[in-house]
């Protein structure tokens, strides 16, 4: 019979008033560093546990008890594309590859360990299990997968209201990575550098480029020079086409001599609108910038009415024509 057993209590506990069917809510949910799925398969259980070290990520191992069968355990993948290669499990996600692999398996005798070998084999599509020198063993055997990216890029820029979602993680046909947010920082003009989070900061959209090993190729910063904490420069999307031009919207405005770095000459709409000198927000014109994939500007417009626009996301079709959505103020 299989059975939830929650272990070791953590003296936090959480309150949940969003399920609809639960109008009064669930509260007083406990957390637990440790979950076991008792009888998973016979005479297996399976362990989830948080790690000492905080950084690393939920780990799981599988407990085969003595009678258990290595070749009962099967794991399926679901909404990505996974493949067997060097004993290793490759997930193909939105952002890169993940791989899960088997650092170490082990015999309990005791209160040793003694290692033992465990691979992978695949089942079936998206569908997998383990091998080992044998397929019963008369002792406890843990087998440790650990899912492992192939690198994580820690942005050293402060993410403008990450909790809306204004940024963007895309990987081209060559794994390469390109990250989009709008970020705060401060543009010296006498050294046409930008300091992160530094005094008299300011919005700029920010791209960047990865090769698939995790350095960075490009940055480019978007965004039109103001006074500190102007909060008009906002980068919403992006989108990749084939050739791996880069497509950025969001909303931007003048600076007070008119002047932009948004904007190409013959643009669609060459400059933002202006029609408030005390709410800057209201002079703000949704835009549009092609980049080439050395991040460098192709063309850009501004595209909108006479008050505030905004283009929130973007889209490209099987001809490579791009749709928008955003707001529109008259």
């Amino acid at each position: 019979m299989q059975k939830l057993l929650p272990k070791i209590n953590l003296p936090i506990m959480k309150n949940f008033y969003n399920v609809p069917s639960k109008p009064y809510g669930v509260t007083n949910v406990h957390r637990f560093k440790k979950v076991i799925y008792k009888g998973i398969y016979n005479n297996i259980d399976l362990v989830f546990f948080k790690p000492k070290d905080t950084l690393k990520p939920i780990e799981y191992n599988f407990i085969v008890r003595p009678g258990g069968k290595v070749s009962d355990i099967k794991m399926k993948f679901n909404g990505a594309k996974t493949s067997l290669k060097d004993n290793k499990i490759m997930m193909k996600v939105r952002f890169g590859e993940i791989q899960e692999n088997i650092p170490l398996s082990w015999l309990l005798e005791g209160t040793s360990k003694k290692e033992t070998a465990i691979n992978f084999k695949q089942i079936d599509e998206n569908v997998y299990g383990f091998i080992g020198k044998q397929d019963v063993y008369n002792k406890t055997l843990v087998i440790d997968p650990v899912p492992t990216p192939l690198w994580i890029k820690n942005l050293s820029n402060w993410v403008w209201h990450s909790e809306y979602g204004y940024y963007r993680v895309l990987a081209n046909s060559n794994q390469e990575v390109y990250t989009s947010f709008t970020t705060i920082a401060r543009y010296n003009i006498a050294t046409s550098t930008y300091t992160v989070m530094d005094f008299d900061s300011q919005n700029y959209g920010y791209i960047s480029k990865f090769d698939p090993s995790g350095n960075k190729i490009w940055g480019t910063y978007i965004g039109n020079h103001h006074n500190s904490g102007d909060e008009t420069n906002v980068l919403k999307d992006i989108v990749i086409n084939s050739n791996n031009d880069i497509y950025a919207v969001g909303y931007a405005r003048d600076t007070q001599a008119g002047t932009n770095t948004i904007t190409t000459p013959g643009a669609h709409k060459e400059h933002s609108s202006y029609v408030n000198q005390f709410y800057p927000s209201d002079n703000t014109d949704a835009f549009i910038v092609k980049l080439n994939d050395n991040g460098l500007k192709i063309w850009g417009t501004y595209f909108g009415g006479e008050h505030f626009d905004a283009i929130n996301s973007l889209v490209l079709d099987s001809n490579e024509k791009f749709s928008i959505g955003g707001y529109y103020s008259r």
